[in-house]
């Protein structure tokens, strides 16, 4: 086990549970503004090359492209297309200052595969795996949390990290400590997000917004109670705006972590391996870690 030390104290009760897993805990603070948290903005047509250029791995014939589904149409090209939502950091941003540690992570899966990374841009977050399953990218690398439900259209790579979820509220607001607080109260919730799902588990309609920024800044300007947040995504606004008069719920747990995983579209066995077998070489190497570390942001390793 190895911990790398953070200053970040909004998430620590968070993190200061025992749980069977590595915690890494993210420490080096990048001096970036609000846009990190900015509504998607992207099309699904503009992409991006994330990572630098490495020798493709030799290109099959073309029976041998068809047997290996879509892992040969990338090795024949030399690229993996991956799906990603602009403006939706500490994940994915179409800025190449600060493209988000899971655009980061597509580039240096790709090259462990001997390929580049191209980022396909998505408009929205609940529509990734559209794009995914209508063949506009290879792969689903932003954040997408494993979940049974979405299992049943897409299959899941080894998970790469984890996070729990948290209450963000107003820095003046209190009597708000867990969920069955807000009941006949608004808690907001980001579209396609699983944090809509465990919402209406807990017997909550929250209200759906299409983008992080609009929720955080609703919350802040009154116009909600609360939003619910991956700790990221929460962790992330609150450092990049000191400005924010928001604060997460210390004294609210979230029951479960839950871990992210590349999807990819039904079927593709060669592709999962592939990429099972980049995830290996990226967490043992070190290369993981030292991305989100440049994030600050507290997570779990597998």
């Amino acid at each position: 086990m190895f911990i790398i030390y953070c200053q970040y104290k909004p998430l620590e009760a968070l993190m200061n549970r025992s749980l069977p897993l590595r915690l890494v805990v993210v420490a080096a603070v990048s001096a970036m503004g609000l846009s990190a948290c900015g509504g998607s903005s992207g099309s699904s047509s503009d992409t991006q090359s994330t990572s630098a250029a490495v020798p493709s791995a030799a290109a099959p014939s073309s029976a041998a492209a068809i047997d290996q589904g879509v892992w040969g149409a990338v090795q024949s090209s030399g690229v993996l297309r991956s799906c990603a939502v602009d403006g939706l950091l500490p994940y994915s941003s179409s800025d190449p200052k600060q493209p988000g540690l899971e655009v980061e992570l597509a580039g240096a899966l790709a090259k462990a595969m001997g390929v580049t990374n191209e980022t396909v841009w998505v408009g929205t977050w609940d529509g990734l795996i559209p794009s995914l399953t209508s063949g506009q990218c290879d792969a689903i690398i932003d954040g997408l949390f494993i979940t049974d439900e979405r299992k049943k259209v897409v299959d899941f790579s080894d998970p790469t990290w984890g996070s729990g979820e948290v209450l963000m509220v107003r820095k003046d607001v209190d009597g708000i400590s867990s969920l069955a607080d807000l009941k006949d109260k608004c808690v907001g919730a980001l579209q396609g997000s699983v944090t809509v799902d465990h919402l209406k588990a807990a017997g909550l309609e929250p209200r759906i917004y299409p983008s992080q920024n609009e929720l955080i800044l609703d919350v802040g300007n009154g116009g909600c109670d609360a939003a619910y947040l991956e700790s990221p995504s929460a962790g992330w606004a609150l450092q990049q705006d000191a400005t924010l008069d928001l604060k997460i719920v210390d004294s609210y747990k979230s029951d479960e972590i839950f871990f992210e995983g590349i999807a990819v579209d039904k079927n593709q066995p060669v592709l999962l391996e592939q990429l099972n077998s980049a995830i290996a070489s990226v967490q043992s190497d070190g290369t993981l870690a030292s991305i989100l570390e440049s994030y600050s942001i507290p997570v779990y390793l597998p």
